[in-house]
């Protein structure tokens, strides 16, 4: 007979100290969350960590990490929110990738600075360094008007 769903979620943490990360032992998504198979589909394991703890359902929303560490199932670690208070916590903590930092950048300050000196009102517009720099015309405008890349200004 198969052991109850909680039995067997908690068997696959590593349980430790009240205030440490109580980590996911088995393998990750892609992103570094556990997952286990509830009802004959998979969740996030910190989802059912919430949801077993405070014995509520997280359906429709996020449970996030204060620790930023995908793996804990620490229920102390979690907490609800909306996408808006998950982008907002991440913000806080410094860790959206912008710039050179981000894996898909196409640019790098030296383009940055190249499209800002070159970049002349109905001369060599945006739709002209779009093409010689292979970006969207919109990427090269908000370069311009200081929307992105705003270290470089």
């Amino acid at each position: 007979m198969k052991a109850p769903f909680p039995v067997r979620f908690w068997r696959k943490i590593a349980v430790g100290a009240p205030d440490a990360c109580w980590p996911w032992v088995l393998r990750t998504d892609s992103d570094g969350y556990g997952r286990i198979k509830r009802d004959g589909r998979f969740i996030g394991a910190h989802r059912a960590a919430y949801e077993l703890h405070y014995g509520e359902s997280v359906a429709g929303k996020f449970v996030c990490h204060r620790c930023d560490n995908p793996r804990c199932c620490n229920p102390g670690h979690l907490f609800l929110g909306t996408h808006q208070d998950n982008m907002a916590d991440r913000n806080a903590k410094g860790r959206t990738a912008s710039g050179t930092q981000n894996g898909r950048a196409k640019l790098n300050w030296q383009i940055v600075r190249a499209i800002r000196a070159a970049y002349t009102p109905r001369k060599v517009g945006a739709s002209r360094l779009a093409a010689r720099f292979g970006v969207n015309r919109c990427v090269v405008e908000d370069i311009v008007y200081g929307k992105t890349w705003k270290e470089a200004a």
